[in-house]
């Protein structure tokens, strides 16, 4: 079920296991990764559907009800329904593919555009990002700049993506550098369970604020969406999260 660095930094990239499934971005260049956890169903790895996260590398949700960090709740960073947000204590590529394009959907501003993603989903993507796979995850990032959308799945989610994405939580901090948890908490949407993962990292000295999303769509499908943007611009992008969230397709539902 329910959006990956410069020396060596742990691998963030996204992971299937028994059961669960995790997404953590790896280092950027050479080990892009994806973390994913355990969502709704049962996978574990970035930061409900996707799950940890890295100055270097992460990965979506895993097998529980999403994806991993992003990466966890549905398990392997994804794997949870679109919409909605959690909350948690807080304290805070290997080559591109230019994926198939569709018409823009009706809530899709102008300068995005709905793409249909080799794996089968649907999703608004800023014209010009680059798409990458590790993994499970689908990764789109902005050529100059820090902003990046990951996309993990499983096909085995949980049915609770709040309780996926603390479980695989205390990892983070291994996982990606100067790790600052802020929240989880799960949120009522249109799909089987949904919960939201935030924290902040640094990557490539720049301080990240990052939202992973955990939604289960259907009993065999979880997603994680993580979002990660310079901190200072965290407010002034939400708004493109929330879009993105709202105009995914996912490839199963029920």
């Amino acid at each position: 079920m329910p959006a990956a660095p410069v020396s060596p930094a742990p691998d963030r990239g996204s992971i299937f296991t028994t059961g669960q499934f995790r997404s953590e971005r790896t280092r950027r260049v050479v080990l892009v990764g994806a973390l994913v956890g355990v969502l709704l169903v049962g996978l574990v790895v970035a930061v409900p559907l996707l799950t940890s996260g890295d100055d270097d590398g992460e990965t979506p949700q895993g097998g529980s009800a999403t994806p991993g960090a992003t990466a966890s709740a549905t398990s392997d960073p994804a794997a949870p329904a679109p919409t909605g947000a959690q909350a948690s204590p807080s304290a805070p590529p290997s080559p591109s593919v230019s994926p198939s394009q569709s018409e823009p959907a009706g809530g899709v501003p102008e300068g995005w555009t709905l793409r249909t993603d080799p794996v089968g989903f649907k999703v608004p993507v800023p014209d010009g990002w680059r798409r990458s796979t590790s993994g499970t995850a689908v990764i789109y990032q902005e050529p100059d700049g820090v902003r990046e959308l990951l996309i993990d799945r499983t096909d085995t989610p949980k049915r609770d993506a709040e309780a996926d994405w603390r479980s695989i939580e205390p990892d983070r901090k291994n996982l990606v550098r100067n790790y600052e948890y802020i929240d989880i908490s799960a949120f009522d949407c249109k799909w089987r369970t949904c919960a939201d993962w935030d924290w902040r990292e640094t990557r490539d000295n720049t301080r990240i604020r990052v939202r992973n999303r955990a939604f289960v769509p259907a009993s065999n499908r979880g997603f994680a969406l993580r979002w990660e943007v310079a901190d200072r611009e965290w407010d002034a992008q939400l708004e493109n999260f929330e879009m993105i969230f709202r105009e995914f397709v996912p490839d199963r539902q029920d």
